[in-house]
C-alpha cells in the first residue's frame, strides 16, 4: 500500500515530526511505501470559488496554476493520504487549510451547475 502523508507543520524536526517518525517507520518495517510532503516547501494558493474546477469532471483541474495540481496527482496516486498539522488557534496551519479547501471543490463535482462525481470516491 502506498501512504501521502501531507505535512503542515512550518517545522520540519518539530513535535509533530517527532510524533510523525514511529509511524513512519512502523509502516516502511512492514512493507508500505511512504511518501511525506511538507507543505510549507510548496506553492499553495487559497481557493477563489470560481468553480473552474468544476467544469471537467474527468479529473482535477483548477485555474490556479501552482503546486496544488502536482499534490492532486500525488492523492490520486495514493492508497492510504494521512493529513499531519499542528493545531494553531483552532485550526490546522495555513498550507493544509488551503490545500484542503482546494481539494473540497477541485476532487468533488458537487459544486457546478449539476453534481458530478467524487474523484476520490474509493480512496
Amino acid at each position: 500500500m502506498k501512504f501521502l502523508i501531507l505535512m503542515g507543520s512550518p517545522h520540519k524536526n518539530g513535535n509533530t515530526m517527532q510524533c510523525l517518525q514511529p509511524f513512519c517507520e512502523t509502516l516502511k518495517n512492514t512493507g508500505h511505501e511512504v511518501d511525506l510532503i511538507w507543505l510549507y516547501d510548496k506553492k499553495i494558493a487559497g481557493c477563489r470559488a470560481c468553480r473552474f474546477c468544476q467544469e471537467d469532471w474527468s479529473k482535477f483541474t483548477c485555474v490556479i496554476q501552482d503546486d496544488t495540481i502536482f499534490l492532486a496527482d500525488q492523492i490520486m496516486n495514493s492508497d492510504y493520504i494521512v493529513l499531519a498539522t499542528p493545531i494553531y488557534s483552532w485550526y490546522c496551519t495555513p498550507p493544509m487549510k488551503a490545500l484542503l479547501d482546494r481539494m473540497v471543490y477541485g476532487m468533488n463535482m458537487y459544486y457546478g451547475e449539476g453534481k458530478g462525481p467524487s474523484l476520490w470516491a474509493g480512496l
